[in-house]
């Protein structure tokens, strides 16, 4: 059965608590009573959570499991993760051997990298010194000076604007 999110929220509860009721379960989740009990044998006939007592659930194997893959490891008993940590281990080590697993090796000498020299960048600014202007000169005389005529758009706007208005929109001075 894949899980859902409301499953997994019951699996935290019950870790927390290390025991939990339905009562309990269906209050902090804000679920309905029926609603939970029905969850917690689902998740008792997929052996995530198991029956301890009339209405009182724990954490088996298989929802402990879930829980450490969700990242939740609070309330778990210590010595169920280093025994789940331990499996792991063991496993990769036995990937790592026989070659599986994606690991990429080595072949050949590892080529050298040649070191690039470093480049330096001024970050701060000098004004010029006096002497540095004073060696200025200017091209304005090569140039010459073209003065522009600021244009005056906003009568323009204004006429087109009320011939629009009137409903002359095609006519022009």
């Amino acid at each position: 059965m894949a899980i859902g999110s409301t499953e997994k929220e019951i699996l935290k509860v019950v870790a927390e608590a290390r025991r939990a009721s339905k009562g309990s379960i269906s209050r902090r989740l804000r679920l309905t009573l029926g609603y939970a009990e029905y969850l917690c044998k689902v998740l008792v006939r997929d052996r995530y959570l198991a029956e301890s007592g009339s209405d009182v659930f724990t954490l088996a194997q298989r929802g402990k499991k879930v829980l450490i893959d969700l990242g939740f490891a609070s309330g778990l008993d210590q010595a169920f993760v280093k025994d789940l940590a331990a499996q792991v281990a063991k496993a990769v080590g036995q990937e790592l051997r026989e070659g599986k697993g994606g690991v990429v090796r080595q072949v050949g000498p590892v080529k050298e990298v040649r070191e690039r020299p470093l480049v330096e960048i001024q970050t701060e600014y000098l004004p010029p010194t006096d002497e540095e202007l004073a060696q200025l000169t200017s091209n304005i005389g090569e140039l010459g000076i073209e003065a522009e005529e600021e244009k005056d758009d906003i009568s323009e706007s204004v006429r087109l604007f009320r011939n629009i208005s009137k409903g002359e929109r095609g006519k022009r001075r």
